[in-house]
């Protein structure tokens, strides 16, 4: 039986090409999808996970330039105080959890790539920091969750790349127990690290941060729904930070 895994053939095997997600590849959905897996077809890990690189970054930027551009998308503050790169699919990511991803979204095996600008947003080294560890998570707007869960009640599942518009999005942060003791200052306006800082620059916000406005950003629906099921499976108990 043919099966397309959208690689070359079983005896080499395929090249993880980068994903930027508006691949047009489409499994189709085929029953058979997940066969190549068992031979000798599985991409290698460094494969999938390669340095995040100076051209990777430069996409984020693109996708930020009419956003919060280098700025961090929670507390608006200047690149210099930390900013850092963060995946919201996390780059630890195992290759059987991208393959089974990528046959839920409707994609050739070896397109998803957790580099995609789309997986990417700023944030200050803290926030980062807590995010990775579960500390808080982002929720897109009820009518797009509505509109993933009716799609994932389907059989088929319809191909997920066009259930909701282009960008940007909008989402609410909602923070765990463990940040009652957190306070948040962002910044009003854009700031650069040359402003001299003045009270009225600042708007503080307290747990649980329901003031707190919605953030706008490029990242996709997709990837924080996936982000946001797996964090609350783990303060569930219902799995680890290393489960597939």
């Amino acid at each position: 039986m043919e099966v397309d895994n959208g690689g070359p053939s079983p005896k080499t095997p395929p090249q993880c090409q980068h994903e930027d997600f508006n691949s047009t590849d489409s499994n189709s959905h085929n029953p058979d999808y997940l066969e190549p897996r068992l031979a000798n077809t599985m991409i290698p890990p460094e494969q999938r996970l390669k340095k995040f690189s100076p051209a990777a970054k430069k996409r984020v930027e693109k996708a930020t330039a009419s956003l919060a551009q280098l700025r961090c998308v929670v507390k608006n503050s200047p690149a210099e105080y930390g900013v850092q790169y963060t995946h919201i699919l996390r780059r630890a990511a195992q290759d059987n959890e991208l393959t089974k991803l990528e046959y839920s979204w409707g994609m050739k095996y070896g397109t998803l790539h957790v580099d995609s600008r789309y997986n990417v947003m700023r944030l200050e080294a803290v926030l980062h920091h807590l995010f990775d560890n579960n500390q808080w998570l982002l929720l897109p707007e009820l009518h797009i969750i509505k509109i993933y869960l009716t799609a994932s009640m389907q059989r088929p599942i319809k191909n997920l790349k066009k259930l909701v518009p282009a960008g940007p999005y909008k989402y609410k942060l909602v923070a765990t127990d463990k940040l009652k003791g957190y306070k948040l200052d962002c910044y009003n306006g854009a700031p650069t690290c040359n402003t001299q800082a003045e009270p009225n620059h600042f708007s503080p916000y307290f747990f649980p941060f329901d003031n707190l406005p919605m953030i706008t950003s490029h990242i996709h629906p997709r990837f924080v729904i996936c982000n946001t099921g797996r964090k609350h499976l783990m303060l569930a108990g219902l799995c680890t930070k290393n489960s597939k």
